[in-house]
């Protein structure tokens, strides 16, 4: 006898190769399943934090103009006409952004905002100028309110009574 004859082979079955391959392209599916769930997770948590920044940016700006402001009036549609000390700053709110716009620069901040009301001041120096504004922003389908007030200085609006 040859020395071939006498030793057995030992092998895996067909079938049991086919079940192994099932279970590992399983185990594949579970686990790329799982990478891009998180991975859209991810887009969305993103998504909220970077539209929960430009709403912040938006009132901190609103804030900032409101009180460095000389002077604020209603300018055509939803306008707000911010009168600073060395420049003006124009404010238009639409669907889908806030537009700003100072000198030669225009700049977007992609908040769903609306000027709800805005209330002006009566009396002989506060003719058209602003006192407050309410702006409704859309966050995630939730309505955030802000109102904005002015204080002006009485010397500014009637300068020829002091």
């Amino acid at each position: 006898m040859s020395k071939w004859q006498n030793k057995q082979l030992s092998a895996y079955t067909l079938v049991e190769l086919i079940v192994v391959l099932l279970l590992s392209s399983l185990l594949c599916t579970a686990v790329f399943g799982m990478y891009f769930w998180m991975i859209n997770r991810y887009h969305d948590f993103e998504s909220k934090r970077y539209n929960s920044e430009q709403v912040l940016g938006l009132t901190a700006e609103m804030e900032r103009l409101f009180f460095e402001a000389e002077t604020i009036a209603l300018g055509r549609g939803n306008q707000l006409i911010f009168q600073l000390p060395r420049q003006e700053i124009l404010m238009q709110f639409d669907d889908d952004y806030v537009l700003r716009q100072w000198a030669l620069e225009i700049d977007t901040i992609q908040v769903a905002a609306s000027l709800q009301s805005v209330y002006e001041l009566e009396g002989v120096g506060g003719r058209g100028l602003v006192q407050t504004a309410t702006i409704t922003i859309m966050l995630g389908g939730e309505e955030i309110n802000r109102m904005f007030i002015k204080q002006y200085d009485a010397r500014r609006l009637l300068p020829q009574a002091f």
